[in-house]
């Protein structure tokens, strides 16, 4: 992952002086499997090449890697919304689809996104995931 986070910084460079983005959006994948470490080199260049204060900035997440102390990165950088790769609340279901989280983590990221100061929380559902039933979807709608 240091050689993205370095080819990222490179890429920054590249077009600090020529853009001053209105939308950030790290997403994709899972942005935030990047350790605090190298999520503070990221957002370092970002603030010296003068590339923070866009009025939307979004990271997709998911529940399994969020913490604390990322969450409080992000807000203290100026990200004011997060996308979570939630997809389901059912426990079968999350296994059927390879997840790496548990429903609970949903909750416990949820809770400490809101403890950094995030508003602008997006969860992503998925609908029709091969063993889902009405009820399930139900009961994850209900939930969420």
């Amino acid at each position: 992952m240091n050689r993205y986070v370095d080819a990222l910084i490179r890429e920054m460079q590249l077009v600090a002086r020529s853009v001053k983005p209105r939308t950030i959006f790290f997403g994709g994948g899972t942005p935030s499997i990047l350790s605090l470490q190298q999520w503070q080199r990221i957002l370092t260049a970002m603030e010296r090449l003068d590339l923070l204060g866009a009025d939307e900035w979004t990271i997709e997440c998911n529940p399994a890697t969020v913490s604390t102390d990322k969450a409080s990165l992000f807000r203290q950088y100026g990200v004011n919304r997060i996308s979570m790769g939630v997809q389901s609340l059912d426990a079968d279901l999350l296994v059927r689809l390879g997840r790496i989280h548990s429903r609970e983590m949903v909750f416990k990221s949820f809770d400490r996104l809101r403890g950094a100061g995030f508003e602008n929380i997006n969860i992503d559902l998925m609908f029709a995931i091969p063993g889902q039933t009405m009820e399930t979807w139900q009961s994850t709608m209900d939930e969420a």
